[in-house]
């Protein structure tokens, strides 16, 4: 449900005719969710001192200012790109977690894993690929800053989990959003704040509206999924803003994307055994170490 509410959101940027800051948008959309949360947790007496204490401060901090610096880029790089496109270049992300983990934490890969990511990373160079010919520089800028969102949400995905685990709903929704707020006024020394058309309005309370739903829904996965296996339920999140794409916006991939889609997929599933019984359900004895996975977890790395 989170992965299939993010494109839909994407769109309403896309329809935004004005040239808003993205550090504007980061703003708007850390107020918007802020609001929405609090009216729906401060009935519910979950806002108190007890429920918005930080545990690890660093980490919580790191992870907030990681996820703001991609999100000031993808919003950048949805006005220059492909719905479609910029979609296919963040089903990377599962991929580069898992890269990191073995890289840095040491985390055991086995060999269909190897072949998957090969495979998905071939499903991403197909369906990118063809759109650089003819391109103008817009398009190439647009994919890179894609990139480098997909990067540095990749690497926060295991801090993440982590905060998840340890750290209450209220404050992984409410407070990593707050700090998003002065981090978006650092950009705004740099980018002018601009005037809202009513059309504008509308469409950035559409696209806060349904980051309420997805923070929302997240901070759920995180508390029950690994992170791998959550990035990768990520994947649906392709052919919904390929939908999208096409209804709201007219935009049509080439054959090629569609082809390179389904060569993504099936690698994103081998890269992760998503198909495998022994990740899902998955319930906790110990946080970060579900039933039935065997050896240590990124999670109990950090720990």
């Amino acid at each position: 449900m989170s992965a299939l509410s993010i494109a839909p959101g994407m769109a309403f940027l896309k329809l935004i005719e004005q040239d808003i800051p993205a550090s504007q948008v980061l703003f708007i959309r850390g107020a918007l969710v802020i609001a929405g949360l609090g009216i729906i947790l401060g009935p519910m007496g979950r806002l108190n001192r007890r429920n918005l204490q930080v545990k690890n401060p660093f980490l919580f901090i790191l992870k907030a200012v990681l996820w703001s610096i991609g999100s000031i880029a993808f919003f950048k790089a949805i006005s220059l790109a492909d719905l479609a496109i910029l979609n296919a270049v963040l089903m990377v992300g599962p991929l580069v977690t898992m890269v990191l983990a073995r890289v840095f934490l040491g985390e055991r890969v086995t060999r269909p894993q190897q072949v998957g990511v090969a495979v998905a990373f071939m499903g991403v160079l197909a369906c990118v690929f063809p759109s650089f010919e003819g391109s103008e520089g817009a398009l190439l800028i647009g994919i890179a800053l894609a990139v480098l969102r997909m990067v540095v949400h990749a690497s926060s995905g295991v801090i993440s989990r982590y905060m998840a685990q340890r750290e209450t709903m209220e404050v992984y929704m409410i407070l990593a959003n707050l700090i998003s707020i002065p981090i978006a006024l650092i950009g705004l020394m740099v980018e002018d704040w601009i005037m809202l058309d009513v059309r504008s309005s509308i469409c950035l309370l559409g696209f806060g509206i349904l980051q309420i739903l997805v923070t929302f829904l997240n901070v759920l996965t995180l508390q029950r999924l690994p992170a791998a296996v959550a990035s990768a339920m990520s994947y649906i999140q392709l052919p919904a803003a390929v939908v999208v794409a096409w209804v709201l916006l007219s935009e049509i991939p080439g054959p090629w994307f569609y082809a390179g889609s389904i060569t993504l997929i099936a690698g994103l599933c081998l890269a992760t055994g998503l198909w495998r019984p022994k990740y899902l359900p998955v319930t906790s004895n110990h946080a970060g170490k579900p039933d039935g996975v065997g050896g240590a977890t990124v999670v109990d790395k950090i720990t």
